[in-house]
């Protein structure tokens, strides 16, 4: 597993922007409001699929795409689409993802949001002499070429992962808050407590059990439990792949 797999699938790389509009919260330490943050975060990130957060990844390491020139080959070149052959010929050039024409392009080991940085013996490719296809391939557009090797001195920042809706902030931080209130003394909070039936003052009031709400993927907030319902109403556990060899190779950028 590649590292820009890992901190997109392992856990949010940070705590979601804490946007706290709709609670007051007094008497409460940093120290517990950013626990509360993180706690809330993590709640939220797995519930909602283990999508969304956004993580920067430093220092990695590309190689130049092996795209040889091949125009002196044989053709016309078979290829499978949809499950039947095809033979396919070409002016010359290259074979594959590299369409007809030489292009200079480095594959990244997983997909990826945005490059943030690409820096080549120590000096900053201008972002407008590059572009992003199919979220991993990095395509040379101002007719430079990448180096033919790399000694390390050839690296890529980029930004893994899927920006969070501006409904799980409202959600994050509705956890949030209920969160801090649960530890700070006065405070009434609206965390489901694992109470079915009380009786006060010849009134009684049923409550759900919470461990209903768990079972269903539901935290017990309006906010919270209507961003999990909204993005994640089926409660899958992360975002589902599909791939088929007789699939088309599209180039999107």
């Amino acid at each position: 597993m590649s590292d820009l797999t890992v901190a997109s699938t392992v856990g949010p790389c940070s705590p979601w922007p804490f946007e706290c509009g709709c609670c007051k919260i007094d008497g409460a330490s940093p120290a517990v409001t950013g626990a509360a943050i993180v706690a809330a975060t993590e709640v939220l990130w797995a519930a909602s699929g283990r999508r969304f957060g956004e993580c920067l990844v430093e220092g990695l390491l590309p190689c130049p795409e092996d795209c040889p020139d091949v125009s002196g080959g044989s053709w016309p070149s078979p290829a499978l689409i949809g499950g039947s052959w095809f033979n396919l010929g070409c002016g010359g050039g290259c074979v594959g993802p590299c369409s007809c024409n030489t292009v200079e392009a480095f594959l990244l080991p997983a997909p990826v949001t945005r490059v943030v940085e690409v820096v080549v013996d120590g000096i900053v490719v201008p972002t407008g002499s590059y572009r992003l296809e199919n979220w991993r391939r990095v395509v040379r557009t101002d007719g430079g070429r990448w180096p033919r090797c790399n000694d390390g001195t050839w690296t890529v920042s980029v930004v893994v992962g899927k920006e969070v809706p501006q409904l799980g902030l409202l959600a994050a931080a509705e956890l949030a808050c209920e969160m801090v209130k649960a530890c700070v003394p006065g405070q009434e909070c609206r965390l489901p407590a694992r109470v079915q039936m009380i009786t006060r003052q010849g009134i009684t009031q049923q409550f759900i059990d919470p461990q209903e709400f768990l079972k269903e993927g539901r935290v017990g907030l309006y906010m919270s439990d209507l961003f999990i319902q909204t993005f994640n109403p089926f409660g899958l556990k992360s975002r589902p792949r599909v791939f088929s060899p007789d699939a088309p190779s599209r180039r999107i950028t």
